[in-house]
């Protein structure tokens, strides 16, 4: 069994769904919200915005850029999220990547303690040229001006496409009765098939196994684990790449371990419907969950992550608004 080491990173890192972005959102804006929400936002913003000052912690970002582009006030919705991260933007094949990597040389040494550590939580920070001169100042805000940010068009196709995929999935798995343990067997087994279907592609169209793709290309992705593989051990070993998939070592990255799990929870729980955004939430989640110390998001997920004990494997402290009282006594203590 392969121990997992949580770490935690200095400043703490905290994670905050798009919902609570738009609520605060929605209070500096004055719009029409009840008083308890507008009551909750503010103070919410006054300690967070205190605590990123005192450089205590920092709440950067993945996915919730892609979530609110759409909205009426966007724009304000970035200021706050800008101003809260400090523009510093997780990238997800980086840090799984690099759990990958290092799960594999573990698993080459026959070690059983995984460390989780801050090289593994690279950002991605990319600024305009008169932001790097000095941060703009936007509603009283000091906010770094990125340019990253989706395509309104294509990010709304790829979230419906993901949607009608899950919905079409669970309603699949709902008739064949598949259990919770089931489909997680499924989901960890798909990345050795993935893995082997890529190497048979690459054979057929190259004409042996080639792994000198361009950076981050399709292909590249696809045949990571064999990369990675060759520069551990000088080898390019196909068989050898999936036993590793195959093994508890693959099985025990923390971003594998923790997408595979809320997936197969999702997917399986009769009691909760597929909403737009579920793959967005599951896959950053399943990044950030094992880094931050304390994170905020819906009702929904906070219970599937609490009913796998996934908070409580990661030391991660999970939150929705509605445990306001909790989440202000645990910033008050940062």
């Amino acid at each position: 069994m392969i121990e997992i080491i949580p770490f935690h990173n200095n400043p703490k890192i905290i994670w905050l769904d798009t919902n609570v972005i738009n609520d605060m959102t929605d209070f500096i804006m004055c719009k029409p919200i009840d008083k308890i929400k507008k009551y909750r936002a503010s103070i919410l913003l006054e300690k967070l915005q205190a605590l990123v000052n005192a450089d205590k912690i920092i709440c950067p970002f993945l996915k919730q850029r892609d979530e609110y582009i759409s909205t009426d006030v966007s724009e304000m919705s970035d200021t706050i999220l800008m101003y809260l991260s400090k523009g510093k933007q997780l990238k997800t094949y980086l840090t799984e990547n690099l759990q990958m990597k290092r799960m594999m040389k573990l698993y080459l040494e026959k070690g059983n303690r995984f460390n989780m550590e801050k090289q593994d939580i690279p950002y991605y920070y990319e600024e305009s040229e008169e932001a790097r001169k000095k941060s703009k100042e936007r509603y009283g805000l000091s906010v770094t001006v990125l340019l990253t940010g989706g395509n309104k068009e294509i990010l709304d196709r790829e979230n419906e496409y993901l949607f009608n995929f899950l919905k079409k999935r669970k309603e699949e798995l709902s008739q064949q009765n598949k259990t919770f343990d089931e489909v997680l067997c499924e989901e960890l087994s798909s990345s050795s098939m993935l893995f082997d279907s890529g190497v048979k592609k690459i054979k057929k169209e190259f004409g042996y196994v080639k792994t000198n793709f361009e950076y981050l290309s399709a292909y590249y992705c696809r045949m990571y684990p064999l990369i990675a593989w060759q520069k551990l051990t000088g080898k390019k070993d196909v068989d050898a790449v999936l036993n590793f998939l195959e093994s508890d070592y693959f099985f025990a990255i923390p971003c594998e371990d923790i997408f595979c799990q809320l997936g197969a929870k999702i997917l399986t729980d009769p009691s909760r419907n597929i909403v737009h955004g579920d793959c967005r939430d599951v896959r950053s989640l399943s990044l950030i969950l094992p880094y931050a110390s304390l994170i905020i998001t819906d009702k929904a997920m906070k219970g599937a992550i609490q009913q796998l004990k996934l908070d409580k494997k990661y030391d991660t402290k999970i939150f929705s608004l509605n445990d306001f009282d909790n989440i202000t006594k645990e910033l008050d203590k940062m």
